[in-house]
């Protein structure tokens, strides 16, 4: 376990070192740098009523400089973390990323451990604004397969390149990705187009490892008008364990009111069906926002019936 997770670290040294250097040659050094830091009490888990307090970080640093022919070099660091405050065992899951890159009129290619297109590129609000119900079953509105490997604790890292192009009003994305230790790979690519006011994205992915596969479409609409805004994914899931086959569909539906510039309302609905099941989610929160970046969340999350309510309080910075 150990040296599965020195594997990232050294390569985001070995990526920030040259990175370094040569930007220091060319004095045309850029750096640019966003994430968030939180920590969150969860209340009412389950019918046992449990609760949770947890550390949630996510953030990334890119270095770039330009060179005579107006290529552009750098590297992209990023790391995600998930740590459960009171428990004694300290477990958390984290992810790592390190990809160097070439940027171009082409388009820009990434190599290395980069990000998901399709986190990157699906970008419904979190449910009731918690990370925590993100992880559990975040994935059906944004396909993010690499991150919850990455997060997962099996020691595996992914390897591989991403390509982000545009052409006119479209954006393009593609990544291929291969598991250190096995036979596993993901294929994504990722389309959007942007009118302004509203755009819509279409993504697929397919994840193969072993005696499991997996094939994810997903379509988003989103657009805003004055204080509101808002959209619908739809994502198509077909699970292959073994000779079993799972077909998992979901519609997600949200919409948001920024009652000024420091508080935003924010609401969706989830619809879930696997086979002849069928269920709903229903996600309210509530966001104060600072312009120092200081914020605080406060969200409920409940199923169809109404009985089980799960409330979560968070604070944090954005940056």
């Amino acid at each position: 376990m150990l040296r599965a997770q020195m594997k990232p670290i050294r390569l985001a040294a070995a990526v920030f070192l040259a990175t370094t250097t040569m930007a220091m040659a060319q004095e045309k050094v850029q750096i640019s740098y966003s994430g968030v830091v939180s920590v969150a009490h969860l209340a009412g888990i389950s019918d046992t009523n449990d609760s949770l307090d947890y550390f949630y970080g996510n953030g990334d640093v890119s270095f770039r400089w330009s060179t005579a022919n107006d290529l552009k070099f750098g590297a992209d660091l990023g790391i995600e973390t998930f740590h459960i405050l009171d428990d004694e065992d300290g477990s958390d899951s984290s992810a790592y990323y390190a990809a160097g890159f070439v940027e171009g009129r082409f388009g820009k290619v990434s190599i290395g451990m980069p990000r998901s297109v399709m986190a990157e590129y699906f970008t419904a609000p979190a449910l009731a604004g918690s990370e925590a119900f993100e992880s559990e079953i975040g994935f059906f509105t944004s396909g993010d397969i690499v991150g919850l490997l990455k997060m997962s604790e099996s020691g595996e890292e992914l390897y591989g390149a991403r390509y982000d192009g545009k052409i006119g009003q479209i954006e393009v994305a593609a990544a291929a990705f291969r598991l250190s230790e096995s036979s596993g790979h993901i294929e994504e690519i990722v389309a959007r187009y942007d009118a302004g006011q509203w755009s819509v994205s279409l993504g697929t992915l397919l994840f193969e490892a072993d005696v499991l596969s997996l094939g994810y479409t997903s379509l988003e609409v989103q657009g805003h008008a004055g204080k509101f805004s808002g959209g619908i994914v739809y994502s198509k899931n077909d699970f292959s364990i073994f000779t079993t086959i799972l077909n998992v569909d979901s519609i997600c539906g949200f919409v948001s009111y920024d009652v000024n510039e420091m508080i935003k309302l924010n609401t969706q609905v989830l619809y879930l069906t696997a086979g002849a099941l069928e269920q709903n989610y229903y996600s309210f929160d509530l966001e104060y926002k600072n312009k120092t970046g200081a914020f605080i969340n406060a969200g409920v999350f409940t199923d169809e019936s109404f009985s089980d309510n799960t409330f979560e309080v968070s604070l944090g910075y954005k940056f």
